[in-house]
């Protein structure tokens, strides 16, 4: 299972370029917490394995061309460290 290091490292990859950051420091900046789920809900749905909620914001002032700050989670398979979900826009 991943630490929560590793977790944060595997989001951090994930997230990279705009808007969430340019490199490890920006993106870093903008994680708000790092929370290992192992029942209940998540936003993709029911969870099967656990998985790692990543919240990130990413405040107005750092994002060209918008007027809302980003505010989502993402979803990090705790056992193989693959994306599971996201909330939030501009991944690919």
């Amino acid at each position: 299972m991943l630490s929560e290091v590793s977790a944060k490292s595997k989001a951090v990859k994930i997230l990279m370029g705009d808007p969430y950051g340019k490199n490890k420091k920006e993106v870093e900046k903008h994680i708000k917490s790092v929370k290992l789920l192992k029942n209940g809900t998540e936003d993709c749905g029911g969870i099967k394995t656990p998985v790692y909620e990543i919240h990130v914001v990413v405040p107005v002032a750092d994002i060209k061309n918008q007027d809302t700050p980003i505010d989502g989670k993402l979803y990090i398979d705790a056992k193989n460290g693959n994306l599971q979900c996201a909330s939030l826009p501009y991944l690919d």
